[in-house]
């Protein structure tokens, strides 16, 4: 009987930064050089993703990967909050804030979690 083909699975987590005339940044940093912009947070995303896919076919397409079925997923990262409630820029207010903007950037809107 013949075996089922192995499905190697990762995941690759984007960081969001924001500039200073609006526009989003998204990296990979797992994967050196993929980094898109875009005007809204969403736009970045989708390009970022579309990037990543791109760098990984062509990796495969010349045997720099294992060939076979792969499962990819892409996740935010989540970085300290740089800038809620009572903190100083760069310095986590509390353990349980997150955002996607890390300190240096000009905006942080904090996601409470857990």
């Amino acid at each position: 009987m013949p075996k089922a083909p192995t499905v190697s699975s990762f995941s690759l987590a984007i960081e969001y930064y924001r500039e200073e005339d609006g526009r989003w940044l998204a990296d990979i940093q797992a994967l050196p050089g993929v980094t898109a912009y875009g005007r809204t947070k969403k736009q970045a995303t989708a390009a970022v993703q579309a990037l990543a896919l791109r760098l990984i076919a062509d990796r495969l397409e010349h045997g720099e990967a294992v060939p076979g079925p792969m499962d990819v997923t892409f996740v935010a990262a989540s970085l300290p909050c740089c800038g809620s409630a009572g903190a100083s820029r760069g310095k986590a207010a509390r353990p349980t804030e997150y955002c996607d903007v890390p300190a240096g950037r000009t905006s942080c809107s904090p996601t409470m979690i857990g």
